[in-house]
Formats: C-alpha cells, structure tokens, sequence
C-alpha cells in the first residue's frame, strides 16, 4: 500500500495512472486512527484494484460539526 499526502481533489491511481478511483472500506483500528488523527482515507483503482491512501481534501466538515456541537470555532 502506497501513502500519498496530496489534497488533489482529482484522484489518479498511483500504480496504473487511471481516474477511475473510489473510497475503499476502512480495515481495522489502523486505518480508523489515519481517518480520525490524519483525515487519511483508504482508495482503490476500479482498473488495477491497487488499494492505497490520501490525504483527504478539507471539506468543511469541522466547522459543521462545531456548530452542532454547539462550540464556535
């Protein structure tokens, strides 16, 4: 498995240079602490099926979780 930090919003396979690249299933408590610590999400080619990671473009979502948290960032 290959780690890319990146924040492209256009996602091309490292192994195979396809755009066809989706979300992989995170597996095991590993991967939950990339996704919950770093924001590093798991990726798999639709053509090569190489799984690897990104580093998952900010999307707003903290902000939006602060406010229904009820604590203003």
């Amino acid at each position: 498995m290959k780690f890319i930090l990146s924040k492209a919003v256009h996602i091309a396979c490292p192994s195979c240079g396809s755009s066809e690249v989706s979300r992989s299933k995170r597996k095991g408590l590993l991967e939950l602490a990339l996704n919950s610590i770093f924001n590093i999400k798991p990726y798999r080619c639709l053509k090569c099926d190489y799984r690897h990671f990104r580093l998952r473009p900010d999307t707003g979502h903290a902000h939006r979780h602060s406010l229904i948290s009820g604590v203003p960032k």
